[in-house]
């Protein structure tokens, strides 16, 4: 079963063409100031592909939606899936307020999504997989919490509820 990943608020669209445009603009800039720079080690070069490379990185890690086949959860992205095996799930719950106070110990936190390691007090650490907090559903399995936005979460919930074994 598939479920569509929350569409984007305004914070992250705004946040995602804001750092866009800026990595955009230090490639240029860095391109610029070596190509005028002499006796400059051409090693250096490579600075100029940084900026563009953190944006394609985290192009490859934008969530494209979440699907559970048996019982494992798969987050979709554009290049690859992100598995998470459901066995032993603990709990699952609509919590719009699971991320505030969270703080990104390891991650993206604006750039195309929100994802990573991440820690706050009610949570602890746990897998960050989203684009809305406001859909926020909190799986808490035997040995990690994830956090995931899907558009319509009380219809995750119903499909966990009826699939997988409490």
């Amino acid at each position: 079963m598939r479920f569509a990943v929350a569409p984007w608020p305004a914070s992250l669209k705004l946040t995602s063409a804001a750092c866009t445009i800026t990595l955009g603009l230090a490639a240029l800039v860095l391109y610029h100031v070596l190509s005028i720079t002499p006796r400059i080690n051409p090693a250096l070069a490579w600075l100029t592909l940084l900026p563009l490379l953190i944006l394609l990185t985290s192009a490859l890690y934008i969530i494209r939606g979440y699907r559970i086949e048996g019982t494992t959860l798969i987050i979709e992205r554009p290049c690859f899936s992100t598995r998470i095996p459901l066995t032993g799930l603990v709990s699952a719950r609509l919590d719009p307020a699971a991320c505030k106070g969270s703080l990104r110990l390891r991650g993206n936190s604006g750039l195309f999504s929100f994802s990573g390691l991440y820690s706050s007090k009610t949570l602890g650490r746990y897998r960050l997989y989203a684009t809305d907090s406001r859909c926020a559903v909190v799986i808490v399995l035997p040995q990690r919490t994830v956090v995931i936005t899907p558009e319509l979460p009380h219809a995750l919930l119903e499909y966990l509820r009826g699939q997988l074994p409490h």
